[in-house]
């Protein structure tokens, strides 16, 4: 697989950037800040969604931008494919994958590679080139394992380990056997509880039965005891009724006549209020005919008022009111009318000044806009550009550009504040114009007023004309009034009248009335000695039944009786007393069975959960077993290979100035030794920066090879660091050996040394000019 091109939009200091590549060699030039490592930053998140040198995707968005884009064309078996990606989305031309997670999955099954160890291996950041060699022995062999995927199993070991330790712990402090026997005994002793509730269950049941014959009997006693009460209430009801009867038949006569007269009572009532408010009628029209001189004469000067002068009266009277009414509801007082005035003017005034005061905040906003518009067109012009300042066009150096920086940022937030002021001020100043607008609208005008006044002015002139004239008949108005009522009680004279010629009964209505009030209360106490009595000829009615009842229990001592209902009550007392002693201790027995019950079935799953753990245990060291089973392997046949893949590029790329190279393994260590012609190992911590670089790429290859990663694009981040021209010079060899015996990769170099630019391999040359990163090709 290699990359063709790689398209990058607002990528970091990328805008827009297209970069292509070639088979073989490939390198990268630029100063420090042109964007170099940002590509390696796009490949590596184009493939695997996670960035390298930053924590997270934002921070690969361009400053001032929202998204970016990048989106790399790549060629496998002559076959082109594409993978775009921004901050959220994915997209790729390759059959059947449409998500991220199924391109992670693409690339392990076919190249046998994923992030991980990508970085570990193909990836050789900054810095970091001889960071395998440099390490301790024990770094080295943690950092191995792990690229070899062996620090996972042990971690799950470890895991595994602690889990076990922690079953053992449990195993070892739990009581097996004691638990068995409790739960024996547990068993054992619900039976016994069972088998006597039972028995006290059936006791119980005997005695309920007694209990109740003794309550049935208790019953039966208590039912002759009440017939002979009743008998005996009976004979007292004889007696009674005997005395009602005399009183009854004493009172009779009055009875009857206060039945008679409560028949015509009602007619006798209506009759009395006729005859009342005859006489007071009466009185009443002697009084009128007092008024009748009065009543003459104020009736001879309406005739001589013309009609229309006394219709024009009451117009005139009714608009003067309206009007007066009108003016003392909209002003108050008729007196305030120049004091309305003033008000009125002042409140104009203060409209045309609040007018002038908006004008004036509007103008100075839009002033203020135009400044802070003019600082950020300054400070944007300061961020993005280095050299001279744009204000006065003298060269600007960093911390003068910095303090220039921060006094346009703070110009701009008092511009801000004073804006927010002047719009608060205008908005205050709005309400006060709707308020003054409300009052002109609502209030009447000074026209209005004086066309009003001068309306009332020229009614009231009538008002008091015609008042005159009608004070001199008022005078007798009111014995008109008085004597106009003559008719209408005459009228009802002569209803009350008819209504007292109605009465035709014998008796006086006053005599009536008088008895009926009376003996209301004896007539009520009278009914209520008749019902009593009727009530007491049922009751003396039932006696022949009570005394057919009684011939059932002749057998029954009634002077007895109630003796034997106290001995019947003490023995349904004792009874009742041992039920309850038993549903006591029967409850008492259900709650220890159910104790013993909820113990039985922790101790259950107390010995489940042992069983459970136990078996897990076994599991996990199975496990365990087979995990270092899997380790040795894996080391074993690691080791190996790296061994041979080592020796292979140091004999095949002549490396160093040395023999051979030996690489020895223990269980935590990875020590690497050189043999110079004399023999001696040499200790690679001894070796020179360049030498150390040297290995590392020998190091990198050997375990891609070993490791069978298919994906042949192999990316070196200032590989130089440390190294003198002539290791330089030997690297550049080793770019091309390392092309020449293995055409199937891709070599992507990234650096500032002239020396490897000038070699004459394909070169890749990024500039940055405006903080934007530009490509140009050499």
């Amino acid at each position: 697989m290699k990359i063709k091109s790689i398209e990058l939009k607002n990528f970091l200091v990328h805008e827009y950037s297209l970069i292509n590549f070639v088979d073989g060699i490939n390198i990268i030039t630029g100063q420090n800040g042109s964007g170099k490592s940002s590509i390696i930053e796009a490949i590596c998140f184009c493939l695997f969604g996670k960035p390298i040198y930053h924590n997270k995707k934002e921070d690969l968005i361009r400053y001032g931008q929202r998204d970016f884009l990048v989106k790399m064309i790549m060629n496998n078996n002559q076959r082109d494919f594409i993978i775009e990606r921004r901050s959220s989305t994915f997209s790729t031309n390759l059959y059947g994958i449409n998500s991220p997670n199924l391109l992670k999955a693409y690339l392990l099954k076919n190249f046998n590679i994923n992030y991980r160890r990508y970085i570990s291996t193909l990836l050789i950041k900054q810095k970091s080139i001889d960071e395998f060699i440099r390490a301790t022995p024990r770094e080295r062999m943690k950092e191995f394992e792990k690229i070899i995927g062996i620090d996972i199993f042990k971690k799950i070991i470890d895991v595994n380990q602690r889990i076990i330790k922690e079953y053992e712990g449990y195993i070892k402090g739990f009581d097996y056997f004691k638990k068995k026997n409790d739960l024996e005994e547990i068993e054992k002793t619900i039976s016994q509880i069972e088998f006597e509730n039972n028995q006290k269950i059936k006791t119980k049941e005997n005695l309920e039965k007694t209990l109740n014959e003794l309550k049935n009997n208790k019953k039966l006693l208590e039912d002759v005891k009440e017939l002979y009460r009743k008998l005996k209430d009976i004979e007292n009801y004889e007696k009674k009724y005997k005395e009602i009867g005399e009183e009854l038949e004493k009172d009779r006569e009055t009875f009857e006549k206060y039945e008679k007269y409560k028949e015509i009572y009602k007619k006798a009532i209506e009759t009395k209020s006729a005859y009342e408010n005859f006489i007071k009628i009466k009185s009443e029209l002697e009084t009128i005919e007092k008024h009748k001189e009065g009543y003459e004469k104020y009736q001879e000067y309406l005739n001589c008022l013309n009609d229309k002068k006394t219709k024009k009266l009451e117009i005139i009277v009714k608009r003067g009111k309206e009007i007066k009414k009108l003016l003392i509801s909209e002003f108050g007082n008729l007196n305030e009318c120049s004091d309305y005035i003033n008000i009125l003017n002042q409140i104009k005034q203060k409209k045309q000044e609040l007018l002038e005061r908006k004008q004036k905040i509007i103008q100075r906003i839009g002033e203020i806009d135009n400044q802070i518009s003019q600082n950020q067109k300054i400070l944007k012009e300061l961020e993005n550009i280095y050299g001279n300042c744009p204000i006065c066009k003298r060269p600007l150096d960093e911390n003068h550009r910095k303090i220039v920086i921060e006094s346009a940022k703070a110009e701009i937030n008092n511009l801000i504040l004073e804006k927010q002021k002047a719009k608060q001020e205008l908005e205050s100043i709005d309400k006060e114009l709707l308020e003054t607008e409300r009052k002109l609208k609502f209030e009447p005008t000074i026209e209005e007023f004086c066309t009003l006044k001068e309306i009332f002015e020229k009614n009231k002139l009538h008002w008091n004309k015609w008042e005159k004239e009608i004070k001199n008949y008022k005078i007798y108005e009111e014995d008109y009034k008085i004597y106009s009522q003559k008719v209408a009680l005459e009228k009802r004279k002569v209803e009350y009248e008819n209504k007292i010629k109605e009465w035709n009964y014998n008796y006086n209505f006053q005599e009536i009335i008088s008895f009926v009030e009376e003996n209301r209360k004896f007539y009520e106490n009278y009914l209520s000695k008749l019902n009593f009595k009727k009530q007491l000829e049922i009751e003396i009615n039932k006696k022949n039944e009570i005394l057919l009842k009684l011939e059932n229990y002749k057998n029954v001592n009634f002077e007895k009786i109630d003796i034997e209902i106290k001995q019947v009550e003490k023995e349904i007392e004792r009874i009742s007393n041992e039920i309850g002693k038993l549903e006591g201790e029967i409850k008492t027995n259900e709650k220890m069975i159910n104790e013993l019950k909820i113990r039985k079935e922790d101790i259950k799953k107390e010995l489940n959960e042992y069983e459970k753990k136990k078996n897990q245990k076994e599991i996990y060291e199975e496990l365990n077993n087979r995990l270092i089973n899997l380790i040795t392997f894996e080391r074993k046949r690691s080791y190996e290979n790296l061994k041979f893949y080592v020796q292979y590029y140091f004999d095949k790329f002549n490396l160093l100035d040395y023999k051979s190279i030996e690489i020895e393994f223990s269980e935590e260590k990875m020590d690497i030794f050189l043999k110079n012609d004399s023999g001696y190992d040499i200790n690679v911590n001894s070796l020179s920066g360049g030498e150390k670089t040297a290995l590392s790429l020998a190091m990198r290859l050997s375990i891609a090879q070993m490791l069978d990663i298919k994906f042949k694009i192999f990316i070196l981040d200032e590989p130089t660091d440390g190294m003198d021209n002539e290791r330089i010079e030997s690297l550049g060899e080793l770019f091309y050996n390392f092309i020449k015996y293995n055409p199937n990769y891709q070599l992507i170099v990234i650096t500032h040394e002239e020396e490897i630019a000038q070699m004459g391999y394909y070169r890749v040359h990024l500039e940055r000019r405006s903080n934007r990163s530009f490509v140009s090709y050499i």
